[in-house]
């Protein structure tokens, strides 16, 4: 080998590119080492038949449309098909590779979303130790697992969810702002794919802000104007993929429509517990309180001192958990069990 290939094989930027490529697919095939080591359970069995319901609007959307919109729009149950930000990209996966193949393939890629940011950041902050440790802690959350099994559009907010966490703290000064507008998009997938998420990414987004007020107060009106123009921008792009792909450019009033029907007195008495008679059967929701008082605890010493990072991950993965203690009575016992409540909180257990 001539002297200028050994050093261009050789040379620092070579290696560390040749190790970046490696990082890569190894975080790549992740997902699929999971699934044949752990042997994970790639559909679990529904409980309840929500999920059926979305996976009509992937299957056969515009014949939904055609033969029950007169008969379904009073009652809001036609809100499932209204959730674009799950049901335009598993009907993208569904038109190209099939029933089976499609929701592999689209469970594959939920999956790389929530673990590449995941392992990006740990990373960069403690590591490549670090960042695989992240991405496992995701691949090996069983609430998550299951969430992935279905078509509740839970799934896909999850994984959202968790990249758009890791993209807003991720330490890039020179590129933060395409971090900031992917979390952004991300954010926005989450919201349009299930309401619920809108606590847990205004959360994000209320820590996100208050740390740009106090530590970088200068750039956050750059930010604000940026991060409503993506959002906009996703919007615009979901309600176009929904008239072609679904057969309903408008999914945004139907989804006012049904909040507001599911916020009636006779709907809150239907669905939702009446005591926390439940609480003591459902032992793994007392894992939010737990690490949220060990992260309180670590940074006893002073919030101020902690790395811009640590405080973004910390502050907006423990704070949602508080916010809304009714939606854990949501449904009573039976949708704890299922997938429909736990995997929303599924970033702050990772």
């Amino acid at each position: 080998m001539s002297p200028s290939l050994t050093f261009v094989f050789a040379s620092p930027a070579a290696v560390r590119a040749a190790r970046l490529i490696a990082e890569g697919l190894v975080v790549a095939a992740l997902p699929v080492i999971a699934f044949y080591v752990l042997r994970l359970r790639l559909m679990p069995f529904p409980d309840i038949n929500d999920p059926a319901m979305h996976t009509t609007f992937i299957v056969d959307p515009r014949d939904i449309f055609e033969r029950y919109t007169d008969l379904f729009t009073p009652t809001a149950r036609l809100r499932e098909g209204a959730r674009v930000g799950f049901l335009v990209p598993a009907r993208i996966s569904y038109l190209l590779f099939g029933p089976l193949g499609g929701f592999i393939v689209f469970r594959y890629v939920l999956a790389v979303v929530a673990i590449g940011p995941a392992y990006l950041l740990m990373r960069r902050l403690s590591g490549a130790a670090a960042g695989l440790t992240a991405a496992l802690l995701v691949m090996t959350c069983p609430v998550i697992i299951t969430a992935w099994g279905t078509d509740y559009p839970d799934s896909a907010s999850v994984s959202y969810l968790i990249g758009a966490l890791a993209c807003l703290a991720m330490p890039s000064p020179k590129h933060q702002i395409r971090w900031a507008a992917a979390a952004v998009i991300l954010l926005t997938l989450a919201a349009w794919a299930f309401a619920a998420s809108v606590v847990i990414g205004g959360c994000f987004t209320a820590v996100y802000v208050a740390r740009r007020w106090s530590r970088a107060r200068e750039h956050l009106r750059r930010d604000v104007a940026i991060a409503v123009g993506v959002s906009v921008a996703t919007t615009a792009v979901l309600v176009v993929a929904s008239g072609m792909l679904l057969g309903q450019f408008d999914f945004i009033l139907p989804t006012i429509a049904s909040l507001i029907y599911l916020a009636h007195p006779g709907q809150t008495a239907l669905w939702h517990s009446s005591s926390w008679a439940w609480a003591p059967y459902e032992t793994y929701l007392l894992v939010l309180p737990v690490i949220a008082l060990a992260w309180v605890a670590t940074g006893a010493g002073g919030f101020k001192r902690l790395p811009t990072p640590h405080l973004m991950v910390g502050m907006g993965s423990r704070w949602h958990w508080l916010l809304p203690p009714q939606r854990s009575s949501s449904a009573g016992r039976s949708c704890l069990r299922s997938t429909i409540f736990p995997p929303s909180r599924g970033p702050a257990r990772c």
